[in-house]
Formats: C-alpha cells, sequence, structure tokens
C-alpha cells in the first residue's frame, strides 16, 4: 500500500489498519520489518509512534521539499494504547498539513478496526481512507517455522517429542514472537546391534564388533545414514497425512506440529489421529478422491496413479460425472434394520444394494485404503527404536531448560554467596565463616546483607565492612574502602535489595531474602 500510494487517496491520509492480533511482542516485529522494507526500497521515511514531536512540522516539510521524500510513514505499533481524543487532535494536525507532507499512517491494531474505529469522532474517521490488512496469527506461524525447520531435506539433526512438546508449550504459553522460536531452533547406540546379535547367535561378528575399530566405524556410518533416511521418510508421511486432511471437507486439520510429535514418539501409527483420517478417506465422494489422488502424486513413494487413472475412466462412464459416487463405507448406504424378538425391539445397521458404478468404486477406494496402510506402516516408524537415533534426534530437556528459562536471580545469589565458584582463584576461598578480605566487595557486602535483619543500620554495616577488608588502616586505605563500600552498596540497590527505610533515615529497608 506504502508503495503505491497516489492521487486517488485526494485530501484524506492514506491509511493502513494492520490486525496483527493480542501479541504486542509481534507487534513489534512486524513493524520493525515493515520499516525496514519501506527503507530499502526508497518508499519514504518512517516514523514510529508513539512519541512527542520534537520539532515543527514546517520544518519536516522543509525537510520532505529539500530531499524529495516522497513519503513519511507514521506507523503506531500499539493504537489501543492511544487515547480517542489525542489521537483525533493529533489527526486533524496531519490532516491540515496532508497537502504538503505525505502522510501515510499505519496502525497497529490488536482486537479488530471496527473497535478502533468507535473511539474516534467522525471528523476524524472521515480525514482517513484506509486499507486493512490481516497478519497472519501466531499459531499458523508458529506451524510454518516449525514445519520448515523440520523437514529441510539437507537436515541431519530433527528434534524429539519431549522438547519439541516443551518448545511449542513454551512459546504458546508466554504469546512470544516468531523470531524467538527461530532462535531456539538455531541452538539447537550400538547397545541395540549387539542385543540383535545376540538373539541371532552371531558370536562372530560380535567379536568383530568389539576387535575391529574400522568395522564399528563402517557400522556406525551405515546405522547413522539409514537412521537419517528412515526420518525423512517419517516426515514425507507427516506430509501426505497433511495433503490428506486438506483435502477432506469440514474436517478440522490436526496442526503439523502435533502430528510430528506424535510421529517422533512412535504414538501416530496407532493413534485415533489417523485410523478417524484413513475412514474418512473411505467415505469420501469420489470428486474429493480424485483431488485428493491428484494431490498425492507429486509424491514418488506413494503408487497411487493406477488407482488415479481407474477412477478418472470409472468417472467419466458414470453420466459423466455430474453426480459423485459413493463407496460402500458412505453412511448413506446404510440402513437401520428394526426386528422385534421376544417382545424386545432391536436395530441393526444393514448396506443397502450398490450399484455397478459405486461398487466399482467401492473397489478402489479400497485399494487406496490398501496403498495408503501400507505406506504409513513402513515410513511411521518409531525413531526410539533406531540405531543411534540419540545422534540425529535431540530430545535432551535439561540443557534447552538451562538456556532458554535461565534463573538469572538462582546464579546472582550463589555469584555473590560463593565467587569462588565463578573465579577459581585460591584468595577467594571462603575463609572466616565464608568472609575474606580478598572477596569481591560486593560479595562481602551481600553476605553481611544476609546477616542482617530487615532493616539494616548503615553506620554498623560500614563498620563490619572495613572490619572485613582491612581492619586497622591509614587514612588512605579507609577512603578507599569507603569507596568500595559505597560502590557495593550502589550495586545492591541497582539490583533491587535494598532501599530507603521509611521510617528511619540512616538505615536501610531489606527487599530480599536468598531462595525466596
Amino acid at each position: 500500500m506504502v508503495m503505491t500510494v497516489d492521487g486517488r487517496y485526494g485530501d484524506k491520509i492514506p491509511t493502513g489498519f494492520i490486525v496483527a492480533g493480542p501479541s504486542i511482542a509481534a507487534h513489534h516485529e512486524l513493524f520493525d520489518a515493515i520499516a525496514r522494507r519501506i527503507a530499502s526500497e526508497d518508499a519514504g521515511t518512517v516514523l514510529t509512534g508513539p512519541r512527542l514531536l520534537t520539532y515543527d512540522l514546517h520544518i519536516l516539510y522543509q525537510h520532505t521539499k529539500s530531499r524529495g521524500i516522497p513519503r513519511v510513514v507514521l506507523s503506531f505499533r500499539d493504537s489501543e494504547a492511544l487515547e480517542g481524543g489525542l489521537l483525533a487532535d493529533f489527526l486533524a494536525v496531519l490532516s491540515s498539513w496532508r497537502d504538503r507532507i505525505p502522510f501515510v499512517l499505519l496502525f497497529g491494531i490488536a482486537t479488530s478496526v471496527e473497535l478502533f474505529q468507535e473511539k474516534l469522532p467522525r471528523t476524524a474517521s472521515r480525514s482517513l481512507r484506509g486499507v486493512k490488512f490481516d497478519v497472519t496469527q501466531a499459531e499458523d506461524t508458529l506451524q510454518l517455522i516449525f514445519k520448515s525447520a523440520m523437514s529441510d531435506v539437507h537436515k541431519a539433526l530433527w528434534l524429539g517429542p519431549e522438547l519439541s512438546r516443551m518448545l511449542l508449550e513454551r512459546q504458546r504459553d508466554h504469546l512470544q514472537s516468531p523470531r524467538a522460536i527461530v532462535k531456539a531452533l538455531q541452538r539447537l547406540s550400538v547397545h541395540s546391534f549387539a542385543e540383535d546379535l545376540l538373539e541371532r547367535k552371531d558370536f562372530k561378528s560380535m567379536r568383530r564388533l568389539l576387535d575391529d575399530d574400522g568395522f564399528l566405524h563402517n557400522l556406525v556410518v551405515q546405522k547413522l545414514n539409514q537412521g537419517q533416511e528412515a526420518l525423512r521418510s517419517l516426515l514425507n508421511g507427516l506430509d501426505v497425512i497433511d495433503t490428506i486432511q486438506t483435502c477432506i471437507p469440514s474436517r478440522t486439520p490436526t496442526p503439523w506440529s502435533e502430528l510430528y510429535i506424535k510421529a517422533t514418539s512412535g504414538e501416530l501409527l496407532s493413534s485415533a489421529v489417523l485410523t478417524d483420517l484413513q475412514l474418512s478417506v473411505k467415505k469420501m465422494a469420489s470428486d474429493d478422491l480424485g483431488a485428493m489422488l491428484d494431490k498425492l502424486s507429486r509424491f514418488s513413494s506413494l503408487l497411487v496413479s493406477k488407482s488415479s487413472e481407474d477412477l478418472a475412466t470409472l468417472v467419466g462412464q458414470s453420466k459423466g460425472g455430474a453426480v459423485p459416487l459413493r463407496s460402500e463405507h458412505d453412511i448413506r448406504h446404510e440402513s437401520l434394520r428394526t426386528t422385534i424378538v421376544a417382545q424386545k425391539v432391536e436395530l441393526s445397521k444393514q448396506k443397502s444394494n450398490l450399484s455397478k458404478q459405486d461398487t466399482a468404486y467401492s473397489s478402489i477406494v479400497n485399494d487406496v485404503d490398501v496403498i495408503l496402510r501400507d505406506f504409513f506402516s513402513k515410513s511411521l516408524i518409531n525413531p526410539q527404536e533406531l540405531l543411534l537415533h540419540e545422534c540425529f534426534v535431540y530430545d535432551l530437556k535439561s540443557p534447552y531448560r538451562d538456556v532458554f528459562t535461565p534463573k538469572p536471580r538462582f546464579a546472582i545469589e550463589r555469584a555473590l554467596s560463593c565467587p569462588h565458584d565463578y573465579l577459581g582463584c585460591v584468595c577467594c576461598d571462603a575463609s572466616n565463616n565464608g568472609l575474606s578480605p580478598t572477596q569481591p566487595p560486593t560479595a562481602i557486602l551481600y553476605q553481611l546483607y544476609l546477616e542482617s535483619g530487615a532493616l539494616i543500620n548503615i553506620s554498623d554495616l560500614q563498620s563490619a565492612f572495613q572490619t572485613i577488608v582491612g581492619g586497622d588502616q591509614d587514612e588512605n586505605d579507609e577512603q578507599l574502602a569507603r569507596a568500595q563500600f559505597y560502590r557495593a552498596l550502589a550495586e545492591l540497590r541497582y539490583m533491587g535489595m535494598i532501599r530507603n527505610s521509611r521510617k528511619k533515615t540512616d538505615h536501610l529497608a531489606k527487599q530480599l531474602w536468598k531462595g525466596l
């Protein structure tokens, strides 16, 4: 819209209403990307609001005129935060300068355009000519990013089910921007083979496995290649399932990430998701089945070309395909039969007689069902049963949790309590009940802070600090110790551990307790 603004807007301000959803974190990334795009194409100058103008608009007019700037784009990432009256006054000022400064407005909206319009006076609304843009929702973007990351044909390492589940749950719970999951994805056994050899009583290969390093190396390389190829086949199976879901009318598709988690945990093949999907395929009408087979034909490992040709021939012979064919599994070919036995009414399902065309169509549907079942049984393997699966399926939650959900307060408290654990020097080793004059001043003051009560006398704290740091000192040493004390005190205040007491002016109030 910004690039195509022309004279058709007249005296109204071109405005884009970007409905980006409730995630404010996503708003910032989106508007930053828009600003970079506009700047890269020399389409105008972007000013991000809300902020107070520190210049007169006449100066801006002179600047745009001298530089030949085609547009001045004002973007408001969180437009709901602006009060209606203030926004109306601002729009009135911009409208009065519209004939001299080529303004273009972009409003980020978390709710809806209708609610945003309600808080504007009619005069302000009439000064705008807007275009609505619906941004792809966070869940759709999340599925696209996750699928792209896991489906890369050149990929040699995949995420396991537990780590994938934790990664996706964290992304949804905290409503983070898409870049957060991109960064998370970026940072990211011979025993089974020996058991197999023992079961086959292949003691010769077992001995060779132990003695011959070259044999072991070749085995590991071979099994790694086979395992990675099996994972690629599994992902190909997920793409087939995802394609089939789009061809079934009135069915809510299962998200790709959920399919991936079930597949990598070895649960998808026997899950209700796949069972319901296969049943839905058997109940599909001929037109829907034909469209599905056309889409599945791009998968070389899925041999459905003959079924597709047979279906096209059958549909062409059946009244030109005007009426879709139904298989024997369709509910329309079932009827309820009522019988009375010993004064009790019993209901039973009974198949109605099929026409010749429906019988032939049922045969094609059954053939497709067999092909799909055979394909899924081969591709949807359990990755946990593959030899050396730990090498190409990363499923360790602890490193991920430590890196992406750190505990900074615990780390700071430990560093101040036990600086030797981080510095690794002998001079800072714990002595004198954990206090040593060679420790960092902030660590010394923090340990004294822990021994104090809710109110801390500054004079007593300084005396204790100077006693530990030096004891009997000359005047220069006392000045240095006093400077270290106040610097350490300022650092504790900066970390939110202390504040000035309101009850006693010469005391400090304790804000934090270790471990709480």
